[in-house]
């Protein structure tokens, strides 16, 4: 297998992106934190996914890459207002998006979100897995 190819993976981003029309879960009845995005994701080189929150909350993404061989484990933290998702991206190289073209049947991303809210303290979680079609 290309253990090259799955290593030289680059990092996850978390990027603000101010959302047009307005984040979905900002209603009192919404859940805290909200992976958003299609079932399956676009086998391409930047794989992205937004996430929400209905309040302001503190989260920590972690992204598990699943593919055959090695995984990749990636987190990161950010700060999230309500009607302001975050799209996360994971940036992937020639040699990796080529590994995930030949296994996108097999291959999963696992998102996690854990969120805290800023005003009460209350936690919440949302889990998500995407597959992958050409």
């Amino acid at each position: 297998m290309k253990r090259v190819a799955i290593a030289a993976i680059a990092m996850a981003l978390l990027a603000p992106v101010p959302s047009a029309t307005g984040s979905a879960a900002t209603t009192s009845g919404a859940p805290l934190v909200r992976i958003g995005g299609p079932a399956k994701l676009k086998v391409a080189r930047v794989l992205q996914f937004p996430i929400y929150c209905s309040r302001p909350c503190f989260v920590k993404v972690t992204v598990k890459l699943i593919l055959p061989g090695p995984n990749l484990v990636l987190s990161d933290t950010t700060t999230i207002q309500p009607g302001r998702p975050k799209i996360d991206r994971l940036t992937l190289n020639r040699p990796a998006t080529a590994v995930l073209k030949e296994n996108y049947r097999v291959a999963r991303l696992e998102v996690i979100a854990r969120a805290r809210n800023l005003e009460t303290g209350a936690r919440a979680e949302d889990r998500r897995t995407f597959r992958f079609h050409l």
